[in-house]
């Protein structure tokens, strides 16, 4: 019996998975290759089709970022001279995008700082059905730290649609405006706007516009909350 760990728990999943599904997954960082192993292998015995979008723009990871393409290339490589297919697409967002959407600050030292692509979440479709119905996300890069050192939550959506969808959303948002691709053919997104439904969880993320002269998204919903408190209440 294997150990109840956040690796596992993803591993299972994947192991789950039905020929032909799709996985869409954007992480900070990924130096789990035991897991990406399991990812390789579901992608050519399964025909998974894999999106991996991780950040480019921090300087640190990019060891890892290459050993990742390294190894997908090598099996994809090998996968097509057997005649099987290997469909894993990967890209990266940049610190030029991050600064082309206005991802930076000049902080009083005067030393320019700029965003990273810091969410770690992942999306679940069914082969066919182009609605995602299962999800990942919370504060675990796929990594052995993130697994067996640091305190850290994986929460998985199971079956929920409506919450699948909105974090299908900010992935769209995130290969189409912010990535260049490092391996594949980098198959834009399909945009569709999620509006939460009441009774499940309302997904926010920090850089999502309400319009293009209004705040975001997250900026509105803290300010809503704010208002709703009554004089005698308080927020914490």
């Amino acid at each position: 019996m294997k150990e109840a760990t956040l690796a596992n728990a993803l591993v299972h999943k994947f192991y789950q998975l039905e020929p032909d599904s799709i996985v869409k997954i954007a992480m900070y960082s990924m130096s789990d290759y035991q897991t990406l192993d399991v990812m390789i292998e579901v992608c050519r015995e399964k025909n998974i089709q894999f999106k991996l979008l991780l950040d480019g723009a921090a300087v640190w990871s990019a060891a890892s970022r290459d050993k990742i393409v390294e190894k997908v290339k090598k099996a994809r490589d090998e996968a097509w001279a057997s005649k099987k297919k290997f469909n894993f697409q990967i890209v990266i967002t940049t610190a030029e995008a991050m600064k082309r959407n206005g991802r930076e600050q000049l902080p009083d030292d005067g030393k320019l700082i700029w965003g990273t692509m810091h969410e770690k979440f992942g999306i679940f479709y069914r082969a066919g059905n182009p609605v995602p119905y299962s999800c990942f996300c919370g504060s675990a890069n796929i990594s052995v730290t993130s697994d067996k050192i640091y305190a850290e939550n994986r929460v998985f959506f199971h079956d929920q649609p409506a919450v699948a969808r909105q974090f299908q959303e900010e992935f769209a948002r995130l290969w189409n405006e912010y990535s260049t691709v490092i391996l594949g053919p980098g198959t834009p997104e399909k945009y569709v706007e999620a509006k939460p439904v009441e009774g499940y969880a309302a997904v926010l993320f920090n850089a999502e516009p309400v319009s293009e002269i209004e705040l975001t998204r997250i900026d509105n919903a803290l300010i809503n909350m704010i208002r709703r408190v009554k004089p005698d209440g308080r927020l914490d």
